[in-house]
């Protein structure tokens, strides 16, 4: 997508991800917090501020959400029920990339040779 993205010139592109260490960070809140229940609307603020939360060393602490942003991805939104997904517990997050050969010359070219970099982390519950 992100080739295509360059070669057509689009001005960003929109896609939407997964949170996968989610569900474990979660089960480690509630224990922490000592929650046996918890409503979907709290489990949504919980949500909210995981892919917000960053560790000790400012890293995201989901790999994913690090590797997007690592990428120049920014994350625009939580989307609960997004797919099944037991690992994020059926979130997602809406993520938008701008595209930095936008409006530039030799988009051929930057498109061929443009590869996404980002490495994900093993990131711990800091």
């Amino acid at each position: 997508a992100d080739k295509l993205a360059i070669k057509l010139d689009f001005k960003q592109i929109v896609l939407g991800g997964r949170i996968p260490r989610f569900a474990r960070y979660l089960k480690h809140y509630c224990q922490k917090n000592d929650v046996l229940v918890i409503s979907n609307e709290k489990r949504d603020k919980i949500a909210e501020g995981y892919i917000k939360a960053t560790n000790r060393r400012g890293n995201a602490l989901d790999p994913q959400i690090a590797f997007y942003q690592k990428a120049g991805m920014k994350i625009i939104k939580l989307l609960p029920d997004y797919f099944e997904d037991p690992e994020s517990l059926n979130y997602g997050v809406l993520v938008l990339w701008p595209n930095p050969f936008y409006g530039k010359p030799f988009r051929r070219f930057w498109s061929w040779r443009f590869k996404l970099k980002a490495k994900s982390r093993n990131t711990k519950y800091d």
